[in-house]
Formats: C-alpha cells, structure tokens, sequence
C-alpha cells in the first residue's frame, strides 16, 4: 500500500482521495467527538481516531458519521451474550449490529475499509449501528468510578487485499494497545499437535474416575489414541446455594473422585495420555467461589451488572443461568488464588487448564477498577500459574470479548465459537461459519479453537472435515464406545498425532460477506501446509424441508499467496484429480450437510505430492520437497498409510533408504500409489 492509499480524518468525514465513506453528523444526541489521535510507526493508509468528550465519564458514544453509497456490502463480528461472537452481514449501516467488535466493509473501486474498535487499560469500545445510518462507537469502563474524557477508541485502515490488510492492521493495533500481542509471538501449546478427548458431551456434570477409564479404554480398543485429555466440569467440590446458584467450596477435587486426582492421572497416562488438562471457570464455578471458604481470599458477593450492548442481545443475562450474584475474589488477590489452587493439582498431575466462563467477570467490574482492569488481573493471575506449573497449557473459553483477545500476553489458545450442539442441527454450519469469520481478524492475535464434536454424531463426519483444515486442536468428546473409528482415522495417526495445517483457517475472498446459512451458497475456507494449501466447501444452509443442492468451483486463486504455474487438487470426497492453473476453477457439488476438502499443491519438476490420500488434510504428511543432486524429487514426509503423488510422467524409480518400494502408476490420474510404511521420512521419486 502507499501513502495515495491514505485515510484521512477531517470535521466532515472519512476521505479516501477525496471520495468521501463516512460523512459526520451535526448530531445532538452524541456524548463526545471523534478526533484524528496519533501513534509513533502510524502507517501510511492507517487512521487512529480518538473517543472525546467534555467532562470525564466512565461511558460515553461518539458518531463516526453516515456511510455514503460507496459502501457494498459489510460483514461483522459481534457479541450476542458475554462470552461469544457470531457474525452478521448486511448492506445498511444501521444494520450493524450493538457489541460489534470488528467490522469489514467492501467498498467500490475493489476497496476494503476495517473499522476496528480497541481496548485499554480501563475501557472498551465497541460499535453499533443506528436507525439514522449513522455508526456509533461506544465506550465504557463497568465501574462508575472509572472515569476519562478521551480514549484512542477506533483503528480504520483500507486497502485492496483484505489479508494483507488486516494483517497489517493487526501489526499496528498491537502497537497502540497496551500490551497486545500478536499470535505469531507467542508460542501454541505442545498437546495441540495431538488427538484429544473431552468429557463434556460423553457425560456432561455426571463425570468420574471410572467413566474417564471407560472412555480412555474405549478408545484404547479401537486403536486412536488420545494424547490429551480434558476433565470438564463436574470434578470440583461446590456448594449448590439452589436450583440456580453453585459455587466452588474447595481445591480439592470431589468424592467422585475421591478427592484426589493422582490416581485418574495416573490410570490415563497408562492408557497413553501425555497432557491431563482440567476444567474450571475463571471465577472458579459458575456462581463464583463460595465467601465462607475461600474467606482467606477476602472473597465477596458481587451483583451482576452488563453492559447495555449485552443486555441488548440477552436482557436477562444479569439473572440468568447463575443467579444474580457471584462470590468473587478480589483482584488483589486473585494471583494469590490460582497460585494456590494450581499448585495443588499441579501435584496431583494436572498437566493444564481449560478456563471457561471468562467473560462473567466483566460484570462484576464495579468496584473493582472496572471490566478491562478486572479481567487483566485475573488473566495475568491464571497465565502466569499456567506457565510456572504446567508450561502454559491453557485453553480460554467463553472469552470473546476484544481485551481477552488482544491482552493476553501468556496464553495463545481461545475457543472462537460457542459449543458444538449435538442436539441442534441447525447450528452446524453456523457453527463452521463462525469460527471461520471470527479468524479473519482475531486469529491474528489467539490461535482459534474450533471446539470438540462428536465422532459417532450424524453431523460427525462434517465437523471432523472441517476440524482437519482449521489448523486448531482436534479433539472429540465420544461418549464410550460411541466412536466411528474409521473416521477418526482421516484425523489421527496411528502415533496419536494429527496432520494440521499450519494457519489458521481463513474465509475465502468470495465467502466474506456471502450469508450460506441463508442462501445457496458455500461456506469457503481454505488454509496452508508446508508445500500448497487446501480448501474446505461446506454446505451451512439447514434446509430439511426443502432440500437444496449447492453448485460451486474452487480455484488455487482461492488460497491468497500460493505460488505456482501449473497446480494439481485432489477432492477427497469424490477422489477426482485436476490440472489446473492458478486461475482456473474446478466444479464442486455440495449436496444438503455434505462436504468437499481439496487439496492443492503446486507442480515442481513434474512432480506434485498429495499425501497420505486416505487422511482429510493428506498433505499435512509432507514435510519438504527438494530436488537431489543425482536428479531425483525427494519428498520429506511424515505418518503412515497409502500415500499418492502426481507425476507428469511415469517415474523411473520410487524408493526410500531401504530401497525401492512396490508402487503404481495410474496413467489416467497421473497418480503414483504406494504404502507408507511407520518411520520412513523420505521417498525419492526419479524421472
């Protein structure tokens, strides 16, 4: 981008060389002024604009102004409850929805502009439409003695390539908040290289030492093995207040597990289990802690009190689910809490955390420094014990709010849509289709995790294609010999590993502001490997009473960057290989709940490997490729099983260290098959 591409910000609007996208109001209604702020390393087509008003105040709105005709078509990511997002697309400003906290808009003249809401220390913002057209920042602390008269409160930037634009932007955001962090600077937990199991779905509160033994050896039986485990709730000592309320009473674990979980540990890495990880909300339970036992803390009750954007969505989230209160300990001593509270299942041989629930505590911020302050304390309370007692292994869940995503300096994982719904047909898609658009941006700061499933579930086959391309954990929460083990085994190696990809899985540039939950249309995906890419084509519209069939084409220029002249793809579903070039488009056909992965890897010297044919992301197998000096394509690899590479030409010789292996060449396809045996890490194909 260049310095023609620049935003300017001036008392009528928004300009873009001299076109104008936003014209400002002489709005009477408004609380403050929006103004041009500033940050050193600002960018030439990047805009800070800073939140004003005249007398402090702990929350206050500002009009960005009308959109003209220039904007198309826009795609948001809001929050509709306190703990998740879902997106929104739509062409009217006003349409846009309260608790937006990323916004894309698609312009004319092949223009993209971000409007992104930020975080500081103390107050959020977050924008909304209105019915005037206009579009609002809204900014607030949650504590009504967390007062301020300016905050840096919006991030706008444009530019013709949506990537590069918000990776970009990404760079400067965590620039101008106090202690962002990007993604690429933190390093992923080591479990999410390996399969895993939850218990949630197989036995939802009615866990214990014996059902987690059943699962393991379930599995056991069937020959995948899951490398980690997460204990959900249903493991700790709480007290129940009544039908609504419970509150945790103890570190120790309860009688279902007789206290203890040395011996559930125990018993799992027998079974094969490297990471034993346990649940826990970051309150502690869903009612908080109980005063009266944690009184050591200076624990207290706290009335719930969300923000008006919240209780736009969900009017009832001040008394719903957990009552109206929550036992909560303070933020000065909240490190003290899960220092001790760590440590004790650290010595019984917890190996991580999965910290749900995360956003409740923005409610409780009166009093205590406010939303953002009060969720700072906490977080850095459970990273940092994290990290000293079990080397980082944290899963954030419930946590969508924007300061989690940008401020989390000591964790990198965060689940990025709320549960998969076995029960809930029609939140499948919309289930793929938020995870997918919430990554455009967020993913730039945590790495998404796409949530458990179910392998024996009529939707399992679906979720676990769309799993094996996000590049997030794979992991399922089966109940006891409720495996489809033959699907499994399309994720997970005979090791316990999985094949993912190295990015996380992104939209498409024509899925990102298409709606396919309410029309006839794909949700797109694609994703890297070491050598090419791949690309999801989901079918996310639940129509079971009018059945509806989805036409549509893939393309090598649907994954941004990958370079080539000539491509091959390999669709998993019906099998079928293509030669392509980098524009071209290969037909898809997508029946109601159906599916197709392509794998697409560039042709180098003739040669283009696809993998290990049988797995859904076969490509993840391949490690390298390198052109040997006596002429030979050697293929670096990984995993076992039938394994297939495009030759333009039959190869006059396929081997590896132990000599020539038993291979065939299908004339037609192009296709060179072999068995991948356990341990092999080159193939040597010669022309």
């Amino acid at each position: 981008m260049t310095a023609a591409s620049a935003l300017q910000w001036s008392k009528d609007g928004l300009l873009h060389q001299g076109s104008y996208l936003f014209q400002q109001l002489n709005a009477t209604n408004m609380d403050g002024t929006l103004e041009l702020g500033a940050y050193e390393g600002q960018r030439d087509y990047g805009t800070l604009l800073s939140a004003c008003t005249i007398e402090p105040k702990n929350e206050w709105r500002c009009s960005l102004g009308v959109a003209t005709t220039e904007i198309l078509r826009w795609s948001a990511c809001h929050r509709y409850e306190p703990f998740w997002m879902i997106r929104a697309t739509g062409t009217s400003i006003s349409e846009i929805p309260p608790e937006t906290q990323f916004l894309i808009m698609e312009c004319t003249g092949n223009r993209y502009l971000l409007v992104i809401p930020l975080v500081n220390l103390h107050f959020h913002a977050s924008l909304t439409g209105t019915n005037e057209g206009d579009l609002h920042v809204i900014v607030e602390s949650g504590d009504t003695s967390v007062v301020d008269s300016q905050m840096d409160a919006v991030y706008l930037s444009i530019g013709s390539d949506p990537y590069s634009l918000v990776r970009d932007a990404a760079k400067d955001v965590a620039t101008i908040i106090p202690g962002a962090s990007l993604r690429k600077d933190k390093p992923l937990p080591k479990f999410v290289e390996w399969f895993g199991w939850c218990t949630w779905d197989a036995f939802y509160q009615d866990v214990s030492h014996e059902k987690v033994i059943q699962g393991l050896m379930s599995f056991k039986l069937g020959g995948v093995l899951p490398r980690f485990v997460i204990l959900d709730d249903g493991w700790q000592q709480v007290n129940k207040v009544d039908e609504k309320i419970k509150r945790l009473s103890g570190f120790s674990p309860n009688e279902k597990f007789d206290g203890n979980l040395t011996q559930t540990v125990a018993q799992a890495r027998e079974l094969g289990v490297q990471y034993f990880i346990v649940w826990h909300a970051l309150n502690g339970y869903w009612g908080g802690v109980d005063p009266q036992n944690f009184s050591q803390y200076d624990a207290r009750l706290k009335s719930r009190s969300f923000s008006a954007g919240i209780l736009h969505h969900s009017p009832s989230f001040n008394t719903e689910y957990w009552g109206s209160t929550v036992g909560l300990v303070p933020a000065n001593r909240i490190i003290e809490f899960y220092n001790d509270y760590y440590r004790k299942l650290c010595s019984q041989g917890v190996d991580g955390v999965k910290v749900d629930n995360q956003c409740a505590v923005e409610a409780v911020g009166e009093g205590e420094g406010g939303r953002v302050a009060l969720m700072l304390a906490y977080h850095k309370a459970i990273e940092e014990g994290a990290q000293h007692y079990f080397g980082g292994n944290i899963i954030n869940c419930m946590s969508c709010a924007s300061e989690v995503f940008y401020q989390s300096t000591g964790s990198t994982l965060i689940r990025t849509s709320t549960d998969f719904w076995p029960k809930r047909p029609e939140t499948h898609g919309l289930h793929l289709v938020t995870n997918a658009h919430v990554s455009l941006w967020f993913s730039n700061f945590m790495h998404p995790d796409w949530d458990m499933f179910q392998s024996g579930h009529e939707a399992g086959t679906y979720h676990a294609a769309a799993r094996a391309i996000s590049g997030a954990p794979v992991y399922v929460s089966d109940k006891p010999d409720g495996h489809d083990f033959d699907l499994l085994k399309k994720l997970v190696l005979p090791d316990g590993s999985i094949l993912r990809c190295s990015q996380p899985a992104l939209p498409t540039r024509d899925s990102l502001f298409t709606e396919p939950l309410t029309s006839a249309v794909p949700l797109k995906i694609f994703n890297f490997n070491a050598l090419g890419g791949v690309i999801g084509l989901f079918h996310a519209l639940h129509c079971p009473d009018d059945p509806i069939v989805i036409d549509c084409t893939a393309s090598p220029a649907d994954i941004p960057g990958l370079t080539g002249r000539k491509f091959i793809s390999f669709a998993h579903q019906t099998r079928q290989v293509y030669t392509l070039g980098p524009q071209e488009l290969q037909p898809v056909h997508l029946e109601p709940g159906s599916f197709e992965i392509i794998t697409i890897v560039p042709v180098i010297n003739g040669i283009a490997p696809i993998g290990l044919v049988e797995m859904f992301n076969s490509a993840g197998a391949i490690m390298a490729l390198h052109t040997s000096p006596n002429g030979s394509i050697d293929i670096h690899v990984r995993g076992e099983g039938p394994f297939g590479v495009w030759s333009e030409n039959k190869p006059s010789s396929v081997a590896t260290h132990k000599g020539e292996l038993h291979w065939v060449y299908d004339a037609h396809t192009g296709l060179v098959t072999f068995e991948l045996e356990r341990g092999t890490e080159i193939i040597a194909i010669t022309p």
